[in-house]
């Protein structure tokens, strides 16, 4: 053969192998196939390690199928890439479950925080707030407040009273109080004037006070406006007449200090002015608040006393009973009562005594001045 033939045999050998027409030996393919084999295991080693999406495609092998006839060879070639994976979906089962977790602790502590969020702003607050309430037209304290219904008109003898501790006290501002239960109620009835010269209605001797006197202002007090924050804005729609008024004037003392009482009181005035000392003056203030056996006195020298925080959650459990409220916050306050200071029962003393009272403006000096039916309150 020459030369020409046995290089043109080759080289179609050569091509007939590369298209599969000639069969190569066992030995050749079988190397041919591992070649495959070993540069896709390349690329899936490259793919994890870069940490691309391939990552992601199951690891395992199917024992069925050409996938295993193909990898049977190098099955533990492949064990550290599917230990790899499974340990890499482990670690990722872990951030999962630590995720879930967290969510359902956000989620329940969202819960509970609405819960309770809920509780406070419907329940019940059973604690008077200490504040300063300017919804009543009182600026400054502490004061004297003479406290009357406004279905009941000012007498001459509790306008005289006014006028008097006026007088003697021009330190102290003096609140003439017209109690109203709520703003829908009609103004104060016109009174029988005729023991009053020169006065055509009792506005009128109230309106000559207030002028005559800086230290006199007449103001308007709403229960419902008064106890509006207040634990017995539930509540005072069941009081009487009576039981009202020493709410209010626990109510008063609690956002200001002062002196609370009925107008024919003020005459007590001068024994209890000690409570009322301001800091800067000489006068050492007392730090005890009083109250008498009845509840229609009461003293404090601060505002939110302890003490008539007593008095107000006692008024609000419904008792109707003016004695056995004093009696029973007066205990509940005092661990022992017979060394309690800082609170003094006052005792009530009823009986006709005629004061010299000056009432230049209810009385004038040639106006015959009668007696006066005075409740005198002793210590």
């Amino acid at each position: 053969m020459s030369n020409g033939c046995k290089y043109g045999g080759h080289r179609f050998l050569q091509g007939a192998t590369r298209i599969g027409i000639v069969r190569t030996s066992p030995t050749r393919r079988t190397l041919g196939r591992r070649r495959i084999v070993s540069r896709r295991r390349d690329s899936w080693l490259v793919a994890i390690t870069q940490g691309s999406d391939e990552e992601i495609q199951p690891l395992m092998i199917n024992d069925d199928g050409d996938h295993y006839m193909e990898y049977k060879h190098y099955h533990s070639a492949l064990k550290p890439v599917i230990m790899r994976g499974v340990a890499m979906h482990l670690a990722e089962w872990q951030a999962h479950l630590f995720s879930i977790f967290m969510r359902v602790c956000i989620v329940s502590a969202v819960f509970i925080a609405l819960t309770f969020v809920t509780i406070i702003l419907f329940a019940g607050d059973r604690n008077p707030r200490c504040r300063i309430s300017r919804n009543v037209g009182i600026e400054e304290y502490p004061n004297v407040y003479c406290i009357k219904h406004a279905s009941h008109a000012w007498t001459q003898d509790e306008l005289c009273a006014i006028e008097s501790s006026a007088r003697q006290f021009p330190d102290l501002n003096v609140y003439m109080v017209n109690l109203q239960r709520r703003t829908s109620q009609t103004p104060n009835p016109s009174v029988n004037t005729s023991l009053m010269p020169n006065f055509s209605a009792i506005e009128d001797a109230v309106s000559a006070l207030t002028e005559r006197y800086a230290n006199i202002r007449n103001i308007d007090i709403v229960a419902s406006t008064l106890f509006k924050k207040s634990i017995l804005g539930k509540v005072y729609e069941k009081f009487d007449e009576r039981l009202l008024e020493i709410a209010v004037k626990s109510q008063l003392l609690w956002n200001y200090a002062g002196i609370a009482l009925n107008p024919l009181q003020v005459n007590r005035i001068k024994y209890l002015k000690d409570y009322l000392c301001k800091s800067n003056e000489l006068c050492k203030p007392l730090k005890s608040a009083a109250i008498s056996s009845d509840g229609s006195l009461q003293v404090s020298p601060v505002p939110c006393h302890a003490f008539f925080e007593a008095i107000i959650k006692k008024l609000a459990d419904g008792s109707h009973d003016e004695r056995k409220i004093v009696d029973e916050s007066y205990k509940t306050f005092c661990a022992e009562p017979e060394k309690c200071i800082t609170v003094e029962i006052l005792s009530n003393l009823s009986r006709n005594i005629s004061h010299r009272f000056t009432c230049p403006v209810i009385f004038p000096a040639d106006v015959h001045r009668s007696k006066m039916n005075v409740t005198t309150t002793s210590r």
